[in-house]
């Protein structure tokens, strides 16, 4: 099974939901909203989360060095307004447009 986690805005991840509710259909999966990142890391120590969205605000240097390089088997997935490019080191992290 997919487990997912999500770490945004209310409205935003009821978004990311209903599309990915879509994209998975007749798969087994599941999600998991947090309001803050340390609900997340609290629920990350037992249930691995190998799909995780997350708020552009956490698109800094530190959060990537501290919470998701040592997890190889996570694709990171950020929402935010731009998208930036990040150095080619960073090849797992992705973005999406959430004005669009």
């Amino acid at each position: 099974m997919l487990k997912v986690a999500i770490i945004e805005e209310e409205e935003i991840a009821k978004d990311i939901i209903f599309e990915l509710g879509k994209l998975f259909q007749g798969k087994e999966w599941m999600f998991q909203y947090f309001s803050s990142i340390s609900a997340f890391l609290k629920a990350d120590e037992q249930d691995k989360f190998p799909v995780l969205f997350l708020h552009g605000r956490y698109n800094t240097p530190r959060f990537y060095d501290s919470f998701f390089l040592q997890k190889e088997d996570r694709a990171v997935i950020f929402c935010q307004e731009k998208t930036t490019m990040l150095p080619t080191s960073f090849e797992k992290f992705l973005f999406i447009d959430k004005t669009k």
